[in-house]
């Protein structure tokens, strides 16, 4: 009987894993996108990095588009592309170890806290962003942002197999 429970109790202990980090879904429906520009009106001759926090659930969650200068175009049309690991427009999802806002991504200088705990690159994603002339300012674009499709994998080769987004935000340019 000893041996027995001994045996049980040595399974558990070599079983047990509480180091490995396994991410099944990222989910950001439902939050704004942010940027560091006043009212999302960006400069599409700049590399822009847009971002959207999720803070819920004492988890702090972070998924970053940084869109390569003249990626946004102030012409009305759809247009698609890919990102590749030779591309540089990227997408990167982090978590934190402690609540964020914007201001975190928007100062001259990042704060030392919170600090990253968890960051993948997505080795591939498709985007999809339509533009439009807006209805309301003659002067202005609308460009809507699909992420249709991602592949974020792991160090260790682990693949997050659900990105919940059905639309990643409007960012805006000024003719």
């Amino acid at each position: 009987m000893n041996k027995l429970f001994f045996t049980a109790l040595l399974v558990l202990l070599f079983s047990c894993d509480d180091g490995d980090l396994t991410i099944d879904t990222i989910e950001f429906n439902g939050f704004e996108l942010e940027s560091c520009d006043d009212d999302n009106i960006i400069d599409p001759t700049e590399t822009n990095l847009l971002f959207k926090i999720n803070d819920d659930d004492d988890e702090y969650e972070v998924l970053i588009l940084t869109l390569d200068e003249d990626v946004l175009t102030n012409e009305a049309g759809e247009q698609s592309f890919e990102i590749t690991d030779d591309t540089d427009t990227t997408l990167t999802y982090r978590i934190y170890d402690d609540s964020l806002d914007s201001d975190y991504f928007c100062d001259d200088l990042t704060p030392s806290t919170p600090l990253v705990t968890t960051e993948i690159v997505a080795s591939a994603a498709s985007i999809t962003i339509t533009t439009i002339l807006s209805e309301t300012e003659s002067d202005t674009y609308e460009h809507f942002i699909e992420i249709t499709s991602s592949t974020f994998e792991t160090d260790e080769g682990e693949r997050i197999t659900d990105l919940s987004l059905d639309n990643f935000g409007t960012v805006y340019t000024e003719i």
